[in-house]
């Protein structure tokens, strides 16, 4: 196929493959230094506006964007927002790969790396999913 896909066929499982292009990538190479913010926020800034959105650098501020989805209705794409603090609210958000699996970035890994969802499970909650379909 010649040229770029039309935003019309774009999918979450395109948003997935952007995602996966930075796997292997240093976490100090997707930081936003200025802010001094977690790495995974700056992959979605790399990742999400080549489909329309401009996320907010916050992962809190990001709720307000997309159509909320139940764990279960997970699909590729999709942001998993997380509460490692026990908070009880969303302070780490990782995107969703389909098949259980995460793309994140994370000081344990020190790079952006796939993984089973049961990862930030053992280490915090689920607290909300988006969607954010390509616009």
């Amino acid at each position: 196929m010649a040229g770029p896909k039309a935003r019309a066929t774009l999918t979450g499982r395109d948003q997935v493959a952007e995602a996966r292009r930075h796997l292997g990538t240093p976490d100090g190479e997707t930081r936003c230094d200025a802010f001094r913010l977690e790495g995974q926020t700056c992959l979605n800034k790399l990742v999400y506006p080549k489909f329309g959105w401009n996320l907010p650098l916050d992962p809190r501020e990001q709720l307000r964007y997309g159509r909320t989805v139940a764990r279960a209705n997970l699909r590729p794409g999709d942001l998993a927002y997380f509460d490692t603090g026990g908070a009880r609210a969303p302070d780490y958000v990782a995107i969703y790969g389909g098949d259980g699996h995460v793309i994140l970035t994370d000081s344990y890994w020190t790079r952006v790396t796939e993984g089973d969802m049961s990862y930030l499970s053992n280490v915090g909650t689920l607290r909300v999913g988006k969607r954010l379909a390509p616009r």
